[in-house]
């Protein structure tokens, strides 16, 4: 399937369609897959769902930007209005097919594509500066800013955040 097709299909859902990229051998995958399917069955008549083996289909990774899997993206009229990049628990999967099918507003929570590579070249350049000055604080320094540039993708960091969130919430 190449793009055209892809948005084709997508464009010929009425339902917002959550789609899913996975993979067989991709052990996060294996966990989110049969969560999304579950939560599909619950809302068929207002949600739909689309899992896509990337694999199969490295066009679209690049279409769409796609860096890790499980990445899920969250359409509604043929649009990508969201995206899930790693695990997630059942309750955010669960929450996201809800606002989907009350046609409550959802934003796609990603760093504009000119952030993200600003944050990043100018987080190496100090990193790598401060390694060959051995200037230790600004190799950290760059090491943050670097990060801060890719942490909205990083599945480790969502899992951490997410488990810090829920003792919040449990205390």
């Amino acid at each position: 399937m190449n793009i055209t097709d892809f948005q084709l299909e997508l464009n010929s859902r009425t339902n917002p369609t959550i789609v899913g990229f996975w993979a067989p051998w991709c052990g996060q995958c294996r966990i989110t897959k049969p969560v999304l399917e579950k939560l599909a069955n619950q809302y068929t008549d207002r949600v739909g769902f689309w899992a896509i083996n990337a694999d199969e289909h490295p066009d679209l990774l690049r279409a769409f930007k796609i860096l890790g899997i499980p990445t899920v993206l969250i359409t509604r009229n043929g649009k990508v209005i969201g995206r899930y990049t790693g695990i997630q628990s059942e309750q955010q999967y669960r929450v996201t097919f809800e606002m989907l099918a009350n046609r409550a507003e959802i934003r796609e929570r990603t760093l504009p594509q000119f952030e993200r590579f600003l944050r990043i070249t100018a987080g190496t350049a100090l990193a790598m500066t401060g390694i060959f000055t051995q200037a230790w604080g600004l190799t950290l320094a760059g090491g943050i800013l670097a990060f801060l540039g890719m942490y909205d993708r990083c599945p480790i960091w969502r899992a951490i955040t997410g488990w810090i969130k829920e003792r919040q919430k449990a205390s």
